[in-house]
């Protein structure tokens, strides 16, 4: 047991910076919420978490749970409500539309998805996780705004899990994690990514940072089996979800594992062995994930995404680093607005004001002050991760590292906010819950507590909404009208839009927001996930405002916001077959036939034959044949895909599919590692049960009484905390 008379009274040193922090917080609050929280759900949340912290040791498992749970819950209530919140990244549910759409038409895993651009391979460059994670609400019959709501909401409550989990690993008893569980729930920045920014990919990220961060510090200092695979586990979702946020979290943590080698507490094990277990998980993750990210960065040059961000002066590193005080102002969610490059906000934008970009007062101070609440309280790391995290966010350093390898693809610095969140949380919790074992059961009674409700009150306004989506029906054309353009309700009428029946495919031009019924025949060809199309079609169509050249790519309605009535154009037909000396053959609907990765066309040649051309991106992994005979890769029709076919009645099919030498690389990489990790981990227990061997107080099994057959898992410290 610690001893508890050495220190002075408890609450000393963190009553004075819970004191400063909720200062800090009351002193920088400026504006106001455009749509305020529900008290009731937060206090109901409040009030789940401080129950669990006094709940017998008996129960007190299930009740953390429970109560980090309901916390995750209440700090997304805002989903729970008509329409949506406003966010930055209304693409995701045109993604999630045209999975939807493609599960009902068999394709649970589409390599291919027809429906966005002119056809892209989505689920190869964005991670795959977050589709599959919309699954429930696809299922569940909801519309795409329905789905990706409860996607979000799913997000709020296992992330909270998440941190609990964390904590535990770090060695933190459970009153503590649940504090942690309540701390990542309730910051601010986490809340700003799901809610204000709707970036589905770093929302979904937050599910495996915590865990990442706690067994990755847990394996450097003991090297311990369960440690590495957590790590390895929690790193392979990251790659499938956000790489650039694996990427800031190993930032984050480089130096914070150096600093305690040096001053934490006493590691078990040579730094050889605890380094090698380290990369070891780290390298497992990359290769049972390298079925995806391989072929994502050996075929990443056939899509646009380096020249849309070389050409681009808003996707600069070195634009969007923030003033050091950023963080810890809190300024409240008045309106929609984004991130200013700074040469934007200096001229044109002069009194312009960006996103907020509040980390959390109460989240940060604290975090970053737990190491002096105890010397034992192993937060040395987190908090100097943290730390270093907000220096990385901030301008100065985003201009010395905007030609750094890495930084300048994140594209802002500000996202080095998430480690820096996920690392204060867990600092919180563990440090809380290290200072009040040491410190005795009253303080513990009081301190916990005031720190859950601390950390609710000061993210209590960011759990409402910057601007509110209404709810709508069918297709939906969203046009400006006079009113207050700081909020959509105001600024945008909803107009229906009529779809003639059996012209599929049925290309739009900037419709904002998809269709409610996932059977709806209509593609996006613009602007949705502009990144993963080639440069050629970006280039030729994407930059494009001619309507003509527009209706070559099969466009047949152009939206404008300026306008309530879509421009009609003579769209260019999906497929048809041309032959010298006579016009073009069109394909109707009866003719031609598409699903995820397939395209089923039948014609009939001329005796010069003719050469079949069909308006969907070409891409490695497009194979053609005619009549079931190979007639190997499609033929580039000025970004699309043309095959030529001989005089008669044929046959053409185009399937895209895995057979292209970098994802044939990336799945064999996949396929062995897991075998061979498998035989490496059994080589290595039975290596340790040779070595310890039978003794007189180890004797085997079969010697043993009845009641030592079961499994016995040690008693971690902290367990009854």
């Amino acid at each position: 047991m610690p001893s508890r008379t050495s220190r002075p009274p408890f609450l000393l040193v963190p009553a004075a910076v819970l004191l400063a922090a909720a200062g800090v917080a009351a002193a920088t609050t400026s504006g106001t919420v455009h749509e305020a929280p529900s008290a009731a759900v937060l206090v109901g949340g409040t009030a789940a978490a401080v129950l669990a912290l006094y709940a017998p040791s008996r129960m007190r498992g299930v009740a953390v749970a429970v109560a980090a749970a309901a916390a995750g819950a209440a700090s997304g209530h805002v989903l729970a409500r008509a329409g949506m919140p406003r966010v930055h990244d209304l693409d995701h549910l045109w993604g999630i539309w045209a999975y939807g759409r493609s599960i009902s038409a068999g394709a649970w895993y589409p390599l291919w998805i027809p429906y966005l651009g002119a056809g892209m391979p989505l689920f190869q460059f964005y991670g795959p996780l977050n589709f599959l994670l919309a699954l429930p609400g696809i299922l569940g019959g909801f519309a795409p705004m329905g789905a990706f709501k409860l996607e979000l909401l799913e997000g709020h409550v296992l992330s909270a899990l998440s941190f609990l989990a964390a904590a535990r690993i770090l060695g933190a008893g459970r009153r503590g994690s649940l504090v942690a569980a309540v701390a990542g729930a309730f910051a601010p920045w986490r809340l700003a990514v799901f809610d204000y920014r709707g970036a589905l990919v770093e929302e979904n990220a937050f599910l495996f940072l915590p865990l990442a961060a706690a067994s990755a510090i847990r394996t450097a200092r003991e090297a311990r089996l369960r440690h590495a695979a957590f790590l390895a586990a929690s790193a392979a979702g990251l790659v499938l979800t956000h790489l650039p946020s694996l990427f800031t979290l190993a930032v984050s943590l480089a130096p914070a594992l150096a600093l305690e080698e040096v001053t934490g507490e006493r590691p078990r094990g040579r730094r050889g062995r605890r380094l090698g277990a380290l990369a070891a998980a780290l390298s497992a993750a990359g290769l049972l994930t390298a079925w995806w990210w391989l072929p994502a960065a050996l075929e990443g040059g056939h899509t646009s995404v380096g020249e849309r961000s070389a050409a681009s002066r808003y996707f600069r590193y070195g634009e969007h680093g923030l003033a050091p005080l950023a963080p810890f102002e809190r300024r409240l969610w008045d309106r929609y607005r984004i991130s200013l490059p700074e040469s934007y906000r200096a001229g044109a934008g002069s009194g312009q004001e960006p996103m907020p970009f509040y980390g959390g007062a109460v989240l940060l101070i604290a975090g970053l002050a737990a190491p002096f609440g105890s010397r034992r309280s192993g937060t040395v790391g987190l908090s100097a991760g943290a730390l270093f995290a907000l220096v990385l966010s901030t301008a100065p350093a985003a201009h010395a590292l905007a030609g750094a390898p890495g930084f300048a693809q994140l594209y802002f610095p500000w996202r080095f906010l998430t480690p820096a969140s996920v690392l204060a949380a867990l600092a919180l919790g563990v440090g809380a819950d290290r200072l009040c074992r040491e410190a005795g059961r009253w303080p513990r009674a009081l301190l916990l507590p005031l720190l859950a409700t601390l950390v609710v009150w000061d993210a209590a306004p960011y759990t409402g909404a910057a601007d509110r989506i209404p709810s709508y029906d069918g297709v939906v054309h969203w046009a400006s009208r006079a009113g207050d353009p700081a909020h959509f309700e105001t600024s945008m009428k909803p107009v229906p839009v009529a779809v003639p029946p059996g012209e599929e495919p049925f290309r739009t031009w900037d419709l904002k927001l998809p269709p409610t019924a996932y059977s709806t025949g209509i593609d996006a060809l613009y602007y949705v996930y502009p990144e993963w199309v080639t440069p050629v079609l970006y280039r030729t169509y994407w930059l494009a405002r001619d309507p003509s050249v527009v209706a070559r790519a099969g466009v047949s309605l152009m939206f404008d916001e300026r306008r309530s009535e879509p421009l009609r154009l003579a769209a260019r037909p999906y497929a048809e077959l041309s032959a010298p000396g006579r016009p073009p053959d069109p394909l109707g609907p009866a003719r031609v036939s598409r699903r995820p990765g397939l395209i089923d066309a039948r014609v009939d040649a001329p005796e010069s034959g003719g050469r079949l051309v069909v308006l969907e991106q070409g891409f490695p992994g497009w194979r053609a044949s005619v009549d079931g005979r190979d007639a190997g890769r499609p033929e580039d029709d000025g970004g699309f895909m043309a095959v030529a076919v001989p005089p008669g009645s044929h046959r053409v099919v185009l399937t895209y599919g895995i057979g292209t030498p970098a994802r044939i690389a990336g799945l064999l990489v996949s396929a062995l590692a897991a075998p061979v990790g498998l035989a490496g981990l059994l080589v290595r227990r039975r290596r340790r049960s040779a070595r310890r061997g039978p003794s007189a107080d180890n004797p085997p099994s079969s010697s043993r009484g009845p009641s030592s057959s079961r499994l016995q898992w040690p008693r971690r410290e902290g367990d009854d905390a």
